[in-house]
């Protein structure tokens, strides 16, 4: 079961008004995921403002169904803060790499729904006779019609 979120990390996707960012308005991402890394809670619910929606989009897209983008969208947002004392600043960008992560997770979530793989799936079954049996079969009835012809009349 996993631990409810703090409320900074809450974040109200539907909203349609500038929120106040404080001094990290205009901050690189790199930069206030490592403030957050430092304990900066501020810094973590700014960042969570920045990529929470765009990141739920993303993962709507793969995912198909809200519930199962929330599910994969979370997780990215929770493997961010886990690697956030580890962040090496201009590697990459955090966006980018929060992306792919959630596409990644959107996959495999994917791949674990289709179940079965194509190798445990039985053969379907032709309702046709085979070509050899076709075959044998024409050359029967051929074999069998010209014996009926061979016979004298009175035994046909």
């Amino acid at each position: 079961m996993r631990p409810a979120l703090p409320n900074w990390m809450i974040v109200d996707t539907n909203l349609t008004h500038e929120c106040p960012l404080g001094s990290w308005r205009d901050a690189p991402d790199d930069a206030v995921l490592l403030a957050y890394a430092n304990g900066d809670e501020e810094a973590a619910r700014v960042l969570s403002l920045r990529l929470v929606p765009r990141v739920l989009a993303q993962a709507t897209r793969y995912a198909g169904r809200p519930s199962r983008s929330r599910r994969c969208g979370t997780r990215g947002h929770d493997e961010l803060w886990e690697i956030a004392a580890d962040w090496r600043q201009g590697e990459a960008q955090v966006s980018t790499w929060l992306y792919r992560v959630v596409a990644n997770l959107c996959t495999d979530r994917l791949r674990k729904r289709r179940g079965v793989s194509l190798d445990q799936i039985a053969e379907p079954t032709d309702p046709q006779m085979s070509a050899t049996a076709q075959m044998q079969e024409t050359s029967r009835l051929t074999a069998l019609a010209n014996a009926l012809a061979q016979l004298p009349d009175r035994q046909a």
